[in-house]
């Protein structure tokens, strides 16, 4: 039995869940264009560093680059033309988990080489692998 009070309560509640959905999709969609796009950007230069193979996959930080460029880019499409909250927010979560887990492997090993997620981008940046290591890492 609903109490009078409680129905305006749980619509409140879901606009308020439903802002907060958007507002974080929103930003993820930026975060993901942003970087998905450096990515590729960065994989279109030739270096030395987007020849060196990756340590957990053993592809070449080009290919690795190219692949996950592509898939942030694609999230971000689904994020902005998808339908569903609830899958966007599930996506979202599964690349940020594989990104995790990705870097805690990388930590594992004892990889002390800089994140080779921007490829060439630090170049273009004038900044160190190691400065760029330190700014990226909470977002790659």
């Amino acid at each position: 039995m609903v109490r009078e009070g409680q129905i305006g309560k749980a619509t409140s509640e879901g606009r308020l869940l439903r802002l907060a959905t958007c507002w974080f999709v929103g930003g993820a969609v930026v975060v993901l264009a942003v970087t998905g796009l450096a990515k590729l950007w960065s994989v279109s230069a030739p270096g030395k560093m987007l020849l060196v193979a990756d340590p957990i996959t053993g592809l070449a930080f080009g290919r690795l680059l190219l692949l996950v460029g592509l898939a942030e880019l694609a999230l971000a499409a689904v994020c902005v033309f998808g339908r569903s909250p609830r899958l966007k927010l599930v996506l979202i979560a599964w690349l940020a988990t594989n990104f995790v887990v990705y870097r805690l492997g990388l930590w594992w090993m004892g990889w002390k080489k800089p994140c080779g997620c921007l490829g060439n981008l630090t170049d273009a940046l004038h900044l160190s692998p190691q400065t760029a290591a330190l700014e990226i890492t909470p977002t790659a």
